[in-house]
């Protein structure tokens, strides 16, 4: 979520410890995510020397402001690393 805006469904499908693996079901509204998402994914895959292009990133990713919203009565997760490539996601908290 961010905000009020839905911006993806993920579906649990696993886990790779310290990971959780999902489905992913993008709206409408990631389309204006996906790049800061894709070049946070990047960042990652590309194993910079000093750390200093994935930091940079990971910023760009926080400063969304978004939220996991699970179903049902648990609390709002707030502080994760969410990764996307394609239909699948992963993330941990």
């Amino acid at each position: 979520m961010q905000g009020n805006t839905l911006l993806a469904v993920l579906t649990p499908t696993g886990v790779d410890q310290p990971w959780f693996l999902c489905d992913f079901a993008a709206t409408p509204a990631w389309e204006e995510v996906r790049p800061v998402f894709e070049a946070w994914t990047a960042a990652v895959e590309s194993h910079d020397p000093d750390g200093s292009a994935t930091d940079q990133a990971l910023q760009a990713v926080d400063d969304l402001g978004i939220t996991l919203a699970p179903a049902g009565d648990e609390p709002t997760i707030e502080d994760f690393l969410l990764h996307v490539v394609g239909h699948q996601a992963r993330y941990r908290h």
